[in-house]
């Protein structure tokens, strides 16, 4: 617990010194498979404007999945309506369970639009870590 209050405060720390490329944000993660509802924060980079990544820390309601930390980078392919960007993405997963830590895989897509000068983002993936999970985030950038 006392890791995940230093890792919370080091995104919140982060967030407020970024630069134009950096946009930071806050939603809801739900795991389909194990019935687990989080809440989470994310910071994401814009590189160029095909390449970005991005970085999440989730924290779950469930007693069997403590917390989450994504790191994924996307590739922006193109747009499917106007501003609707659609990018697949890969990265690594650190998931703690009851007082375990395991790696993990990610794979999905990740799709955002502008409304009203604000981003909102959907973010289906599947995890590998002894098995599958498919996870579906959602949120806002500020």
């Amino acid at each position: 617990m006392k890791n995940s209050i230093i890792l919370i405060c080091l995104f919140v720390a982060g967030a407020f010194s970024l630069q134009a490329q950096f946009h930071y944000g806050a939603g809801t993660q739900y795991n389909i498979d194990a019935s687990a509802l989080g809440f989470q924060g994310k910071l994401f980079y814009e590189y160029d404007e095909a390449y970005r990544g991005s970085g999440t820390f989730t924290y779950h309601l469930d007693n069997a999945l403590n917390w989450t930390i994504d790191l994924d980078g996307h590739y922006k392919l193109f747009q499917i309506f106007q501003n609707l960007n659609f990018a697949p993405m890969a990265g690594l997963a650190i998931i703690s369970f009851t007082g375990d830590t395991q790696l993990g895989l990610n794979v999905g897509a990740f799709l955002d639009k502008e409304i009203n000068d604000r981003f909102y983002y959907l973010e289906p993936k599947l995890t590998f870590n002894n098995g599958s999970a498919f996870i579906v985030s959602v949120g806002t950038f500020f």
